[in-house]
């Protein structure tokens, strides 16, 4: 009666191949969780920052006529109103995620925050307001330029991270059948 080398063969590659892939995608899966979870913070905090540029804008426009006009509008109390709700939940959400944040990110917002409460006590709504508006419109595309390159960078590097490893990790379940193939044939 012949032995069924190929069988037992076939058999162990498989648990091995099953066991490996496990352990890559638990790897994998918790980190592409954690960056999951950055990307949706960058999310929310640049999408109301967004909102609030397009406010900056449109009260840039309005200050350019009638400035008296506007401060007195109930346009200009929507508008406050509107965005001190944009910017509460941008800041309560990067003190939630304040953890998963990069420290880049983190010291631009930080920066955008101290640049935004600069006061001077001789400043009047109109100055109060362009400064507003400029460091909006300075700090909303750096923010958003520094979570795009921080997503883009982890994407690609997990990318070439998980061709890489897989190649590593095919050879070696190679190499280790072939030795216990030789092993097991050298004991027959």
């Amino acid at each position: 009666m012949d032995f069924p080398v190929g069988n037992i063969v076939t058999g162990i590659a498989t648990v091995i191949a099953v066991v490996v892939a496990n352990k890559l995608s638990s790897n994998q899966s918790g980190k592409a969780k954690f960056w999951d979870l950055r990307r949706q913070a960058y999310g929310v905090i640049l999408s109301e920052l967004a909102a609030v540029a397009r406010i900056s804008t449109t009260i840039e426009a309005r200050l350019e006529g009638d400035i008296q006009g506007y401060f007195d509008s109930d346009t200009r109390v929507y508008h406050e109103n509107d965005t001190a709700k944009h910017m509460g939940v941008v800041r309560q959400r990067f003190s939630d995620d304040y953890l998963i944040i990069s420290t880049e990110f983190v010291a631009l917002f930080e920066a955008f925050i101290a640049d935004l409460e600069l006061e001077s006590p001789n400043d009047n709504f109109l100055d109060e307001t362009e400064r507003f508006v400029s460091v909006i419109k300075k700090y909303h595309p750096i923010l958003l330029a520094q979570g795009r390159k921080e997503i883009a960078a982890q994407q690609d590097f997990t990318s070439s991270l998980s061709s890489q490893r897989w190649v590593q990790i095919t050879k070696r379940a190679i190499a280790f059948m072939q030795e216990k193939f030789r092993q097991f044939m050298g004991q027959k």
